[in-house]
């Protein structure tokens, strides 16, 4: 890696310090109540345990991002940034309705709102995807009084943003309303800096993709589940340019015809399957370094958009002997489908879509049947192991 640079900070101590922002491909908020309310929960026993231990942290797993312009893009940890922002929000507001407009002011200052001293004005230190962030912005970083009223709710994920915001300023109604004013907002200064200095992650910061997915990868090996297809369509959106429409489209169309599909990560492994179709065998660790150096610019950013949904109906198909694909190719072809699919041989696949794409429809019948009789023969041979029939075709 040209530069990875990796330090233990507070979660908190991430959103005063940099200028944050979600990037196109990353989902939208997804945390439920509960998991907000376990946080707030888990949080709450944590600094009770301080004064007993000294210092009582939390660890909050690994934030990964990408040095951008002096921007961090979020790559992984969006969810528990974004609701440490919610949290601190809440809590801002709890000081504003107690008229401490002191604590309020300096908590929306650090934590929530930058100075930009070319425009004059305060952005959000956190931006979230498209999708959020103008309800993100709109209902949790404004102050209840300046929220527009014509904000409203236009997406599951911002009926979560809320539900997340209404627990978290429930839950400090409840601990300010146990003490007195003065022992309340003691109490709340402990959660902040609780929040910055032992809410701990251990934040990764490369200076791009291609290292940001060295990092996925060495996560996922550690039990981690990271979203390897993730950082594929964030480097052909951000390849995209002025056509990002159109790619984003196609990509939506792809993940549709792959809806069907149970395993784990369908969407990671159809590009695998596929670029391989094309360039050869390509292992999972090789993927995005092999369409970085092949995709380039925009042109071909699109046309891999464009062949990403051409085929993935194709895929779908070799993993469902029962698809309607198959309708035309009657009977034997699906029985022979359903055996290489109890074979598990997988790395027939990108040669059957290459065979899918190229061949007429009595071709692909017969190489199916080879296939099937391929596979059978050389598992024989090999004693019931796929790998014989991986190697020889």
């Amino acid at each position: 890696m040209q530069f990875l640079d990796a330090s233990r900070e507070g979660l908190a101590h991430i959103l005063s310090d940099n200028d944050l922002f979600v990037p196109p491909y990353q989902r939208s908020y997804a945390w439920k109540s509960d998991q907000v309310f376990s946080l707030l929960e888990d949080l709450a026993g944590a600094i009770r345990r301080a004064p007993d231990k000294g210092t009582s942290e939390y660890f909050l797993g690994s934030v990964v991002a990408i040095g951008r312009d002096k921007k961090l893009e979020i790559v992984d940890g969006q969810q528990r940034l974004a609701t440490v922002s919610i949290i601190l929000a809440a809590m801002r507001n709890q000081f504003l309705d107690a008229e401490d407009t002191d604590m309020a002011e300096n908590i929306e200052r650090q934590y929530l709102l930058r100075f930009d001293m070319e425009t004059r004005d305060y952005p959000a230190r956190l931006t979230l995807n498209e999708i959020d962030n103008p309800y993100y912005q709109g209902w949790v970083v404004s102050r209840p009084e300046d929220r527009n009223p014509n904000i409203t709710i236009q997406s599951p994920s911002h009926f979560k943003i809320k539900r997340a915001y209404d627990v978290a300023k429930r839950y400090f109604q409840n601990v300010w309303g146990q003490y007195s004013p003065s022992d309340a907002s003691r109490v709340l200064a402990d959660w902040i800096t609780f929040l910055r200095d032992h809410a701990q992650v251990i934040r990764v910061t490369v200076q791009d993709a291609a290292d940001a997915f060295i990092i996925f990868e060495t996560l996922n090996d550690r039990g981690l589940e990271l979203s390897t297809a993730d950082l594929l369509k964030n480097y052909l959106f951000g390849k995209s340019g002025d056509r990002l429409d159109e790619t984003r489209g196609y990509w939506q169309r792809m993940e549709g015809a792959l809806a069907t599909i149970s395993s784990k990560e369908p969407t990671a492994e159809y590009v695998r399957q596929l670029w391989g179709s094309f360039y050869g065998l390509t292992r999972k660790r090789e993927l995005f370094h092999r369409i970085k150096n092949e995709i380039t610019n925009k042109r071909s950013a699109v046309e891999f958009g464009m062949r990403l949904v051409e085929h993935a109906i194709q895929y779908a198909a070799i993993l469902n002997p029962n698809h309607q694909l198959w309708n035309a190719y009657g009977a034997a072809t699906r029985n022979g489908l359903r055996t290489l699919k109890t074979l598990k041989v997988e790395r027939l696949r990108p040669l059957l879509l290459s065979v899918l794409s190229k061949f007429t429809e009595g071709e692909v019948k017969k190489t199916v049947n080879w296939l099937v009789a391929a596979t059978v023969r050389l598992n024989a041979a090999g004693g019931g192991s796929s790998g014989p029939t991986e190697r020889a075709l």
